[in-house]
């Protein structure tokens, strides 16, 4: 979930993707039209990348952190062009009734409060962003193997490369600014329980989000226990966050306090495990 190395965003600004249109074909779109179950799922992860823009970088943009913010412009035209590419996708797929593939409408950003909030945690939220990252990467994977398509094969690669270092950035950041104390961690927990995942979909329309998120995550091949697993292993708390997206999503309510109690138990639980196994290991 982290990487040794420091993330270069000198360099990966410099590299960063301007289009996709050479990395695919769309006239092979075109001869052989998507079923479907593979349209909406493209309609879907198509309006996440407009939704994930709009909450993120309005925030990203007024980090104190340069780095920050150099990546936050580079990251924005990477998912900007990753979305176009799905719309061209959508274009040149038939109509079918039902199904929104139309451009969604702007999504209002964060509040300030939000934007204020976001920045006074800048290690959980880091930590929250590279959950996300991973789990972008898990449906564009299943959007390929769902398509059946080889073109729909080609874009899914060519997105993921992308996603990756945008993985690496997030988690090398959430490494670097959770450390060792124990109340970020606990609040990179809780914000890992409470928030609504992937990014953005709270934005969606419900018979969109219901439907895309059942056929990208209801059908899961471990993938998304993996991903929790990672977090767990990294950053010694405990993550459910991915399996999750396996079910329909319930906002928290005031029966979830005691769950949130709990949460927060394990946390220490697990921190302080994780640190006694790390002194008795320096004797």
């Amino acid at each position: 979930m982290g990487i040794a190395e420091p993330f270069d965003v000198e360099s990966y600004s410099r590299s960063a993707h301007g289009s996709l249109r050479e990395d695919f074909s769309i006239r092979e779109f075109e001869d052989v039209p998507l079923d479907r179950e593979a349209i909406v799922a493209t309609a879907y992860l198509r309006a996440l990348e407009h939704a994930v823009i709009a909450r993120v970088l309005p925030v990203a943009r007024t980090h104190p952190d340069a780095r920050v913010r150099g990546f936050a412009s580079a990251w924005a035209v990477e998912r900007h062009r990753i979305a176009d590419a799905l719309g061209d996708v959508l274009t040149a797929s038939p109509r079918i009734r039902g199904v929104e593939t139309a451009p969604p409408e702007p999504v209002a950003a964060p509040s300030a409060l939000r934007a204020r909030v976001a920045r006074l945690l800048p290690g959980p939220v880091a930590l929250v962003l590279a959950v996300d990252s991973h789990i972008a990467l898990h449906a564009y994977r299943r959007l390929a193997r769902l398509s059946l398509h080889p073109e729909m094969e080609r874009l899914a690669e060519a997105v993921t490369g992308i996603l990756e270092r945008h993985a690496d950035f997030f988690g090398e950041l959430a490494a670097s600014r959770l450390g060792r104390p124990l109340p970020g961690r606990i609040a990179a927990a809780t914000l890992l329980w409470a928030l609504r995942l992937p990014i953005g979909e709270a934005e969606l329309s419900e018979s969109l989000a219901r439907e895309g998120r059942e056929l990208v995550f209801g059908r899961d091949d471990g993938g998304l226990d993996r991903i929790d697993a990672a977090v767990t292993g990294a950053f010694c708390l405990p993550c459910t966050a991915a399996q999750r997206l396996g079910h329909p999503h319930r906002a928290p309510s005031l029966r979830a306090a005691t769950a949130v109690g709990r949460r927060a138990a394990d946390v220490v639980h697990a921190v302080r495990t994780a640190r006694e196994a790390a002194e008795q290991a320096s004797r």
